[in-house]
């Protein structure tokens, strides 16, 4: 639920799209859904190589949830690559998102489709 009570929505994008542009829609997506966005997730993992040009932005997201478990006091042994918060009201935050979203494994988070949710 977000924090007005309202339901919490996930958005898939499918399709058959060249790698580029899909990678591409994932980010349009995200900046035209960014102002009704209250909290935003991502895992740092991905099942292929991250890309040579979205490395810098996996490190940052690494530190970032480096720095929550640490904030947070949980177990050294938590995983720091696991649901790190974004700010998407903070532009650097959001690069990040947009970086790393069409890479990262959607398969690793609660839903696996739109049917999915339908059943949570």
């Amino acid at each position: 639920m977000s924090q007005d009570e309202r339901p919490d929505r996930a958005l898939f994008l499918v399709g058959a799209l060249p790698p580029a542009e899909l990678a591409w829609a994932h980010r349009e997506a995200l900046r035209v859904v960014r102002p009704g966005v209250e909290t935003a997730h991502i895992d740092a993992y991905s099942d292929d190589a991250w890309p040579q040009e979205v490395v810098p932005f996996y490190e940052q997201a690494l530190a970032m949830g480096r720095n929550a478990l640490i904030r947070s006091g949980r177990s050294a042994k938590g995983d720091p690559g696991m649901g790190i918060d974004i700010d998407v009201h903070d532009d650097a935050e959001f690069e990040i998102l947009l970086a790393l979203a069409p890479y990262h494994d959607p398969h690793r988070g609660v839903a696996r489709s739109p049917a999915d949710l339908q059943r949570q």
